[in-house]
């Protein structure tokens, strides 16, 4: 397999990502792949999000994966508006079809969000609606259901922990920032990502963002759309194989690849 490394300048500094494109084949689709926020309890023998793309790219997809502001490579500190851009700045790369992007199917672009993640790519894709289809798994539908308000600090204290708030005079108010985060909560928004084709996929048994999250942003999302709950599936469905097979055998009914 193939993998191109590539850079673009967002407005919260460098955004560093890799394409890993399958071993044969022309004009794969592309599978977007957003993270979530990280944790400080890494799960041993995951490989990651570039094991993950490995995987797809030997099913015969080409897949994307980046890090948003704040995380891994980029720059930049945390903040939920700052993902929306930052993947926003991704898909208009891609859509160009230059350079790392040239020779893939780009009538075929799927945004794939975990967590936090996929909750930037629903306020994304609720404007943006070039990609053929999103996949949300794990996603809240409100940052007040992981954390009240009053609790702000408390929030912002992780994102200083697990490294993605650097900076130590940002953000300037904690309960400003939580304020900021709540505009863009995807219970605010589902309802705009059709018409693509939305996959709402939670684990029964999620010991981070309870399925409830899923209920109700099912409910608030216009067709088309389906929902997948996995029975006693916990938060990182990434390595559940149930979920991802699942949303493969979702992507296959749509004819992809």
């Amino acid at each position: 397999m193939r993998r191109e490394s590539f850079r673009l300048e967002g407005s919260g500094g460098n955004i560093d990502g890799w394409v890993v494109f399958p071993p044969s084949g022309e004009r794969p689709p592309l599978i977007v792949l957003c993270h979530g926020i990280p944790s400080s309890a890494p799960v041993e023998g995951d490989t990651g999000y570039e094991g993950f793309a490995s995987f797809l790219a030997m099913r015969g997809l080409a897949a994307l994966f980046f890090n948003f502001r704040g995380t891994g490579f980029s720059g930049g500190n945390f903040s939920l508006k700052g993902w929306v851009e930052d993947l926003g700045l991704v898909l208009d790369t891609i859509f160009r079809g230059e350079d790392v992007f040239s020779g893939l199917d780009l009538d075929k672009v799927i945004v794939w969000g975990f967590s936090g993640g996929a909750a930037a790519a629903i306020d994304t894709l609720a404007k943006d609606h070039r990609p053929r289809a999103l996949i949300a798994m794990s996603s809240f539908d409100s940052i007040e259901t992981l954390v009240s308000r009053e609790n702000a600090c408390l929030f912002v204290q992780h994102c200083r922990t697990v490294g993605i708030i650097k900076d130590e005079g940002y953000p300037l108010n904690d309960h400003q920032f939580f304020g900021e985060m709540m505009v863009y909560d995807p219970i605010r928004h589902i309802s705009g990502v059709s018409p693509v084709p939305l996959l709402l996929v939670h684990g029964s048994c999620d010991e981070t963002v309870p399925v409830e999250c899923a209920y109700r942003l099912f409910e608030r999302a216009s067709e088309p759309k389906k929902l997948v709950i996995i029975e006693k599936g916990q938060h990182k469905l990434r390595l559940n194989g149930e979920a991802i097979d699942s949303a493969l055998q979702w992507l296959c009914g749509m004819g992809i690849p």
